[in-house]
């Protein structure tokens, strides 16, 4: 997550740096580390320790400042559901036949829900034991909720959504992620493939004037290769 989050820090950065140049026609030094980048990632964790002084813990897939933002378990699978206000939280509570929740004193705010997240956690998940969960994870979803169930990454790949947005693409033996930045006039597309081990050395080498004789030459005493070694 940090090479990538440096990458788009990065690309963001760069465009900053090219608006700026529109009106001070100056170029600049732009210093990127993976180390800065990781920093800015640590959120909200960051932010908690500064204005509390108290060192978060891992907290599993629950957000430290919102509940309930976790997974649950379910009759048969478990499902991811966000709920980050009294209303969404009420919404949760009506479509899981739980309404005497919305009353409790213990989860009456966002930080009483906090403070008491495990005993929200049991509740939530006594109710979820007896429900499908991907039934459930739809009708949170229909409800306005933050709600799915949690695929593994054969099903992400299956799925019918990732499917209708081109998030995975196949071209002959070519198979990788789609782009999710979805361009109305200029979408994107995979117009060249990356190349295999050796495929364009001698194309490269006659391009620097090697003759096939020397290129030859070259392949035979495997001080280039068109293939990769065993």
């Amino acid at each position: 997550m940090v090479d990538m989050g440096t990458g788009l820090y990065s690309a963001v950065a760069i465009l900053m740096a090219i608006a700026e140049r529109e009106k001070s026609q100056q170029g600049q030094y732009l210093d990127m580390t993976l180390y800065d980048c990781a920093v800015s990632l640590m959120h909200p964790h960051i932010p908690n320790y500064l204005y509390s002084g108290e060192v978060p813990v891992a907290t599993g897939n629950a957000h430290p400042n919102i509940s309930p933002y976790d997974t649950f378990r379910t009759k048969t699978v478990d499902i991811f559901v966000g709920a980050g206000n009294n209303r969404a939280f009420a919404k949760m509570c009506v479509e899981l036949g739980s309404q005497e929740l919305i009353t409790d004193a213990r989860f009456a705010n966002n930080i009483d829900r906090v403070t008491n997240r495990d005993d929200l956690k049991a509740e939530i998940e006594s109710s979820l034991m007896k429900i499908d969960g991907s039934e459930i994870a739809d009708r949170l979803a229909n409800a306005g909720l933050a709600a799915g169930a949690i695929h593994d990454t054969a099903q992400v790949v299956d799925h019918a959504h990732t499917k209708h947005r081109e998030m995975v693409i196949e071209d002959g033996w070519y198979k990788m992620t789609g782009t999710p930045i979805k361009l109305s006039r200029t979408p994107g597309s995979v117009r060249h493939k990356p190349p295999k081990f050796g495929e364009h050395t001698e194309e490269i080498l006659r391009e620097f004037d090697f003759a096939d004789e020397e290129i030859e030459k070259l392949l035979s005493s495997h001080t280039i290769l068109e293939r990769r070694q065993s």
